[in-house]
């Protein structure tokens, strides 16, 4: 009996061992399998742009609004009742259509009585002229006569004008914006009595601030989308630069013109003109989005051996998403794209996606 036992605790003993040393054979395998998974969870996988050297312009874009080059207050010249209206508002009228008529008969009887008093003293001169070859009429009266006679005539070219002023006429071609008047209305010199806009030629009325001033050229054709169209792009030509900025905007008035002979466009419509303020060539341009600002800095991450290192980048400017840099990169470093707010100077990383440059555009 004692001896079953001394073999059966041999045996445990033995058991034990075995045990003992299949577990320190096993422990530095697990260690090192347990190191590179942990190793490998701390990598980062990030998406990277190789830089190249691209150029871009600088394009702003100044909100800007149509009207007409040529607005005319339409006025009466002479005082009289309206006796009728030939326009209404909205009517296109052709320069010399009859807006109004005013009762004219007054105007007609000083007429005539001009032109006939006008007549009796070219009568008389005559007369008198022919007296002046016989010898029996004086230099001084043939002035006298003459004289008289020519006050006569711009008497009655005077009455004849205003005879013709009783009727209104339109001064250009263009649409009526505003009727002011009705018939039996009884109007004076100077009143308005319609406001007539020629859309044919429309002009774009921009402000355009200090810095961006000298961008701007005398002629210069510039690019301009309506909202209202689809962004439909129409051009025009710079007729207009403020010689002195608005003291209180600090910014320049801008006026384009643009051809309307196809009245595509309206008065009142809201615009966006394209004003060029620079090329950049050759240069540095990344997606804005990629960079990190940390205490007013811009910070790019670069991958390189498998590490991230941290750049700091200088902008000179911002150009719609992309921002233009001058120092910090350098053509051929791989910017990170995704993953660069996830990491930090030394960073591993791992590249798993190299993003086409023209897609960051």
């Amino acid at each position: 009996m004692n001896k079953k036992i001394v073999i059966f605790i041999v045996m445990f003993f033995v058991v034990v061992l075995v045990l003992l040393a299949s577990a320190l054979l096993m422990a530095p395998r697990d260690e090192k399998i347990n190191d590179d998974a942990m190793a490998k969870e701390n990598i980062l996988k990030v998406s990277v742009v190789e830089i190249k050297p691209q150029t871009i312009e600088d394009i702003v874009s100044v909100i800007g609004v149509m009207a007409p080059l040529v607005t005319v207050s339409e006025t009466v010249e002479q005082a009289g009742r309206i006796s009728a209206v030939h326009f209404d508002k909205g009517d296109f009228v052709k320069e010399g259509d009859i807006l109004i008529s005013i009762q004219k008969d007054t105007y007609g009887f000083r007429r005539e009585a001009a032109k006939a008093h006008y007549d009796k003293a070219k009568s008389d001169f005559k007369r008198w002229e022919q007296l002046k070859s016989t010898g029996s009429v004086s230099e001084e009266l043939l002035d006298e006569k003459e004289t008289d006679m020519l006050a006569a005539k711009w008497t009655y070219e005077l009455a004849n004008l205003a005879y013709e002023q009783c009727e209104v006429k339109s001064s250009i071609s263009g649409y009526v914006q505003d009727r002011f008047i009705d018939k039996g209305e009884y109007v004076s010199p100077g009143d308005t009595i319609a406001e007539v806009k020629d859309l044919s030629s429309l002009k774009v009325e921009i402000n355009i601030p200090e810095k961006d001033i000298f961008s701007v050229k005398f002629g210069e054709e510039l690019t301009f989308t309506v909202d209202a169209l689809d962004d439909q792009a129409f051009k025009g030509a710079v007729t207009f630069i403020a010689p002195e900025a608005d003291r209180r905007t600090n910014t320049f008035k801008i006026e384009l013109e643009y051809d309307n002979l196809q009245g595509t466009l309206k008065p009142g419509v809201i615009v966006r003109v394209r004003l060029k303020r620079k090329d950049f060539k050759d240069a540095i341009v990344v997606p804005l989005s990629a960079l990190v600002v940390e205490k007013g800095y811009y910070i790019a991450y670069t991958a390189k051996d498998g590490e991230a290192v941290r750049n700091v980048a200088r902008l000179v400017q911002i150009v719609d998403s992309q921002a233009v840099i001058d120092s910090g990169l350098e053509v051929g470093d791989k910017l990170i794209v995704q993953g660069q707010r996830m990491v930090s100077d030394g960073t591993k990383v791992e590249i798993v996606d190299v993003e086409n440059r023209e897609q960051q555009e």
